[in-house]
């Protein structure tokens, strides 16, 4: 599927795939930001919408989306996108539920975006966060709220 996304793009979603293989995983993360709006802040440092400043319009526009294990490669792949795409970060303490899709229905409302990684569960893993028989009922239910609100996206 990837060899009919328009070229930037497909540069960029291969730069994307590139960088989990090369990046390593330790690195300099970029500095905390500030949440503004309380409604995309929990509890907790560090969680908060980065939004790219954007210098160029005509490069593709990549939302990442993660727990904590995010902001371990934020850095990274600022460096390999750098001039290749513009992108923004949600780091955010929530998991597959229904707050998450709420709340991840706002966060889209911020693109549009031509691309979206998506990289969390590890908040969600004490049991009872998400309840037995829940998980793929509610992964489903993020993908079409995907589908939704960014349905040009990869």
């Amino acid at each position: 599927m990837l060899f009919q996304i328009a070229s930037p793009l497909r540069t960029v979603c291969a730069l994307l795939a590139l960088a989990f293989t090369c990046i390593p995983a330790a690195h300099t993360a970029p500095p905390p930001a500030v949440e503004k709006d309380p409604r995309l802040h929990a509890d907790g440092p560090g969680w908060r919408l980065d939004k790219a400043t954007i210098a160029d319009p005509t490069l593709p526009r990549v939302l990442f989306v993660g727990d904590s294990i995010l902001q371990g490669y934020m850095g990274g792949v600022l460096k390999v996108l750098r001039a290749k795409a513009n992108v923004d970060f949600w780091v955010t303490p929530l998991w597959q539920s229904e707050r998450f899709n709420t709340v991840l229905a706002d966060v889209l409302k911020e693109g549009p975006y031509d691309a979206i990684h998506i990289n969390i569960g590890l908040h969600g893993w004490p049991e009872g966060r998400i309840l037995p028989g829940t998980y793929e009922p509610l992964t489903k239910a993020f993908v079409e709220v995907i589908r939704k609100h960014a349905p040009n996206a990869k």
